[in-house]
Parts: structure tokens; C-alpha cells; sequence
């Protein structure tokens, strides 16, 4: 059984955890239900007793919490994803099993079961300790917004490439403090070359990747083809954005929502242009020097696909 031990508070910035590992091995075809690897080092603190119950539970619905799934992003290029319930599937397995925090102590790890979905078109195996995703939590107070956001781009915090209105363009908001909509993110393009995607094997053969990081890129680069053109079906695409850099003092959160165009209200809101980006979604800054790669899901015809991702950026604590 664990010791009690004194909280974290999570003020500023973007609290990111360390990455939770899958408890066996496993082949992901179409979903699966995925035993995980939970630590007290996965997940924010809030209170020394009742430790797990109190953050799944107080916490399961993200959209209130700022408190979301970030898939692993060569994981993602493969097809995997995580989506939100995955915190609502963790609150149940604890009321299941509720005896674990008898007499408020808990034990150091807990092995919860969620939901793995496979986007892609090939199985993907996954071995015994993957490190698949990790929770985030965000301080809405610490996004860049408005004239802090700006600053920061003509300060060059925040490097992007390209040109303005053209490659990259201001996204506008609800600010406190102001009555018309202000600056509270970047949309940035996404090239036209290099879409890609990976097309099913004659043999249904399972995508297998190293996790330790060594080599995993040369690995999909050479499993992604040139996307077909989809008028009617929706496809797992990769794509690559112009190239951003960002100081060690920034992170940033990629939206789920890629979009068409961004000259008019109708290229923004046309619903039928619309791409969904997986769940892995956080930019580390200082390590953010490159092209970003994006994992979309939508129509590929020519006049239909998603030319752009939509970037917000918080402020590290100093």
C-alpha cells in the first residue's frame, strides 16, 4: 500500500504528465479495451487522501476541467487515438473498485481499462510497457491572448514561417475586458505536399514501432503513400504545417478542429470542410524547432480538405 504524501498545486501554465504505459501487450485493430499503468506521477494532485477518486472523480468531465488525453504523436500517425471518456472510464474502474482506498492510502500504481481506438487501416501492436499518452491540465488564466500573444510573435517567442494572412493569421475571441473580439490564437497552414497516409497491407500486417524513440520516423515515413482523392469517405491523413519554433517559456495545444480557409466567416465555419485532429495535441516549447505534424481525419477531395490547424499558446510558470 502507498504512503500519504503532500499535494501538488497547479497554478500557471500547462501541467503535463509523464507518460502512462500500457500493462501487457496488445493488437489494436478497430478498438479494444487497453489496461494501463497509473502512477501518482501521471496525474495533478489535489489532495493528500482519497487521492485517485478525487481527481478522476472531481475532474471526469475535461471540457469543465482543462483536463484532456495527449496521444503520443508517432502513435497517432499510426492511428491510434484516446478520446476524452477515457477519464470516465478511469472513475469507474475506481468505484469498481473502491476497496483500494480503504482507510485513505492507496497503492503506488493503479491498472484501470480504457477505450484505444485505431483510426488507420492496419492493426498496430503494442507491447507490454508502451508509453502511449499522457494527462494535461490547463490553467485557462495562463493563455496568451490579446496583446500578450502578439508581443510574444513580434518579440519572437513565437516563429513562425511564412507570411501573414497567406501561411499564418491571428484567430480571434472573447477577451476579458473587451467588448470586440481580440487576438487568442495562430491558425497556420498545412502544406499541400507531403499528405500522406498509410493504405491497408494485402496481408492485414500490424504496424509495429520502437518506443524508445530511435528510428520510429524513418519506420512511418516509409509506411506513408500520397493520399487518394475521397470525395465521400472520410480517411486518417498526415499532414505536415509550415514550421514553427517556440521558446522554452511556451507550449502550445493543437486543436481538434482543422479547418478549410481562413479569408472569410465561410471558409471558417463550413462544416463540410471540417477535419478532426487526433488527441495528441501538446507543442512542447524548446523542443519545437520544425514542421508539425498533424493527424487528420476528413475528406481528401481537392475542394474539401483542411488547409489549416489551429494553434493556442500558454506561458510556462517562470
Amino acid at each position: 500500500m502507498g504512503e500519504r504524501f503532500k499535494p501538488t498545486v497547479i497554478e500557471t501554465g500547462l501541467w503535463k504528465g509523464i507518460d502512462v504505459a500500457v500493462a501487457r501487450s496488445i493488437t489494436i485493430k478497430q478498438y479494444e479495451k487497453v489496461p494501463i499503468i497509473l502512477t501518482r506521477e501521471n496525474v495533478p494532485s489535489f489532495t493528500p487522501s482519497n487521492y485517485y477518486q478525487q481527481w478522476f472523480m472531481r475532474n471526469f468531465v475535461m471540457e469543465e476541467s482543462g483536463i484532456y488525453v495527449s496521444v503520443r504523436s508517432r502513435y497517432a500517425q499510426i492511428g491510434l487515438d484516446i478520446g476524452d471518456k477515457a477519464v470516465g472510464e478511469i472513475k469507474q474502474w475506481l468505484y469498481n473498485n473502491s476497496h483500494l482506498g480503504e482507510e485513505g492510502n492507496f497503492p503506488n500504481k493503479i491498472m484501470p481499462v480504457i477505450t484505444v481506438e485505431n483510426h488507420g487501416f492496419r492493426p498496430v501492436a503494442l507491447g507490454e510497457g508502451t508509453r502511449l499518452f499522457r494527462f494535461i491540465k490547463e490553467n485557462f488564466k495562463s493563455y496568451l491572448e490579446d496583446d500578450k500573444l502578439v508581443q510574444a510573435v513580434k518579440s519572437g517567442l513565437i516563429k513562425i514561417q511564412g507570411d501573414r494572412l497567406g501561411d499564418w493569421t491571428y484567430s480571434y475571441g472573447e477577451v476579458a475586458g473587451h467588448k470586440l473580439p481580440r487576438p487568442t490564437g495562430i491558425f497556420i497552414r498545412i502544406n499541400t505536399e507531403n499528405r500522406r497516409w498509410i493504405p491497408p497491407h494485402p496481408d492485414n500486417e500490424p504496424i509495429c514501432i520502437p518506443d524508445s524513440g530511435e528510428g520510429y520516423r524513418k519506420i512511418i515515413d516509409s509506411l506513408l503513400k500520397p493520399i487518394p482523392e475521397e470525395k465521400i469517405r472520410k480517411i486518417l491523413w498526415i499532414g505536415e504545417t509550415i514550421k514553427v519554433t517556440l521558446d522554452p517559456s511556451i507550449d502550445a495545444i493543437l486543436d481538434t478542429a482543422a479547418i478549410r480557409g481562413i479569408k472569410t466567416d465561410k471558409d471558417i465555419l463550413d462544416e463540410n470542410t471540417w477535419g478532426v485532429q487526433l488527441n495528441s495535441r501538446v507543442i512542447d516549447g524548446g523542443r519545437t524547432d520544425w514542421q508539425i505534424r498533424t493527424e487528420i481525419i476528413s475528406q481528401t477531395s481537392l475542394d474539401r480538405i483542411p488547409n489549416f490547424a489551429h494553434l493556442r499558446f500558454i506561458k510556462k510558470p517562470r
